[in-house]
Protein backbone atom coordinates (compact mmCIF):
# COMPACT_ATOMS: atom_id res chain seq x y z
CA UNK A 1 0.00 0.00 0.00
CA UNK A 2 2.83 2.41 0.85
CA UNK A 3 4.66 1.41 -2.29
CA UNK A 4 1.52 1.93 -4.37
CA UNK A 5 1.04 5.40 -2.82
CA UNK A 6 4.63 6.38 -3.54
CA UNK A 7 4.42 5.04 -7.07
CA UNK A 8 1.21 6.86 -7.87
CA UNK A 9 2.24 10.06 -6.09
CA UNK A 10 5.55 10.54 -7.88
CA UNK A 11 4.36 9.39 -11.25
CA UNK A 12 4.90 6.33 -13.37
CA UNK A 13 8.02 7.71 -14.99
CA UNK A 14 10.06 7.36 -11.80
CA UNK A 15 8.39 4.20 -10.54
CA UNK A 16 7.33 2.40 -13.67
CA UNK A 17 7.60 -0.90 -11.88
CA UNK A 18 6.87 -0.04 -8.25
CA UNK A 19 7.08 -3.61 -6.96
CA UNK A 20 10.86 -3.28 -6.43
CA UNK A 21 10.21 -0.46 -3.95
CA UNK A 22 8.57 -2.94 -1.59
CA UNK A 23 11.85 -4.86 -1.30
CA UNK A 24 13.81 -1.66 -0.76
CA UNK A 25 11.49 -0.65 2.08
CA UNK A 26 11.77 -4.11 3.64
CA UNK A 27 15.57 -3.96 3.41
CA UNK A 28 15.67 -0.51 5.03
CA UNK A 29 13.33 -1.68 7.79
CA UNK A 30 15.48 -4.74 8.47
CA UNK A 31 18.59 -2.56 8.51
CA UNK A 32 17.04 -0.20 11.05
CA UNK A 33 15.94 -3.13 13.23
CA UNK A 34 19.41 -4.69 12.99
CA UNK A 35 21.20 -1.48 13.98
CA UNK A 36 18.80 -1.01 16.88
CA UNK A 37 19.39 -4.55 18.15
CA UNK A 38 23.16 -4.19 17.90
CA UNK A 39 23.06 -0.99 19.95
CA UNK A 40 20.76 -2.58 22.54
CA UNK A 41 22.95 -5.61 23.15
CA UNK A 42 26.31 -3.89 22.96
CA UNK A 43 28.03 -4.31 26.33
CA UNK A 44 28.34 -1.06 28.19
CA UNK A 45 31.68 0.08 29.50
CA UNK A 46 32.01 -0.44 33.22
CA UNK A 47 34.95 1.89 33.84
CA UNK A 48 35.58 5.36 32.51
CA UNK A 49 38.96 6.52 31.21
CA UNK A 50 40.07 8.06 34.51
CA UNK A 51 39.30 4.86 36.41
CA UNK A 52 41.11 2.77 33.80
CA UNK A 53 44.21 4.97 34.08
CA UNK A 54 44.08 4.87 37.88
CA UNK A 55 43.66 1.09 37.76
CA UNK A 56 46.55 0.56 35.38
CA UNK A 57 48.75 2.76 37.57
CA UNK A 58 47.65 0.78 40.64
CA UNK A 59 48.54 -2.48 38.88
CA UNK A 60 52.00 -1.14 37.98
CA UNK A 61 52.59 0.01 41.55
CA UNK A 62 51.08 -3.13 43.09
CA UNK A 63 48.54 -1.00 44.98
CA UNK A 64 45.80 -3.54 45.72
CA UNK A 65 43.91 -1.10 47.95
CA UNK A 66 43.47 1.41 45.11
CA UNK A 67 42.48 -1.34 42.66
CA UNK A 68 40.00 -2.73 45.19
CA UNK A 69 38.48 0.75 45.61
CA UNK A 70 38.10 1.19 41.84
CA UNK A 71 36.39 -2.18 41.44
CA UNK A 72 34.16 -1.58 44.46
CA UNK A 73 33.04 1.79 43.11
CA UNK A 74 32.39 0.25 39.71
CA UNK A 75 30.28 -2.54 41.19
CA UNK A 76 28.34 -0.03 43.29
CA UNK A 77 27.66 2.13 40.24
CA UNK A 78 26.58 -0.91 38.23
CA UNK A 79 24.22 -2.15 40.93
CA UNK A 80 22.71 1.28 41.45
CA UNK A 81 22.22 1.70 37.69
CA UNK A 82 20.43 -1.66 37.58
CA UNK A 83 17.93 -0.58 40.20
CA UNK A 84 14.71 0.72 38.72
CA UNK A 85 13.69 2.89 41.65
CA UNK A 86 15.70 5.72 43.15
CA UNK A 87 18.27 4.47 45.63
CA UNK A 88 18.25 5.99 49.07
CA UNK A 89 21.36 6.62 51.14
CA UNK A 90 20.58 3.53 53.23
CA UNK A 91 20.45 1.34 50.13
CA UNK A 92 23.71 2.87 48.92
CA UNK A 93 25.41 2.06 52.21
CA UNK A 94 23.99 -1.46 52.12
CA UNK A 95 25.29 -2.04 48.59
CA UNK A 96 28.66 -0.55 49.56
CA UNK A 97 29.01 -2.88 52.57
CA UNK A 98 28.03 -5.93 50.50
CA UNK A 99 30.48 -5.03 47.76
CA UNK A 100 33.36 -4.23 50.10
CA UNK A 101 32.79 -7.54 51.90
CA UNK A 102 32.73 -9.37 48.57
CA UNK A 103 36.06 -7.91 47.40
CA UNK A 104 37.79 -7.53 50.76
CA UNK A 105 39.77 -10.77 50.60
CA UNK A 106 40.44 -10.78 46.86
CA UNK A 107 44.05 -11.39 45.87
CA UNK A 108 45.96 -9.41 43.24
CA UNK A 109 45.19 -11.87 40.42
CA UNK A 110 41.46 -11.72 41.12
CA UNK A 111 41.53 -7.93 41.28
CA UNK A 112 43.49 -7.66 38.03
CA UNK A 113 41.17 -10.13 36.30
CA UNK A 114 38.11 -8.17 37.42
CA UNK A 115 39.70 -4.88 36.41
CA UNK A 116 40.51 -6.23 32.93
CA UNK A 117 36.97 -7.56 32.59
CA UNK A 118 35.54 -4.13 33.41
CA UNK A 119 37.75 -2.19 30.95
Amino acid sequence: MITWFLATSFGKTIFQNWHWLRWVLIAVLLLVIGITLVKCFKPKAKLNEVEIQRGEQAIKEGNDKELNEIITNSVITEKIADEVVAVSDERYEQIKKETEAEWKNANREQLQAEFDRRK
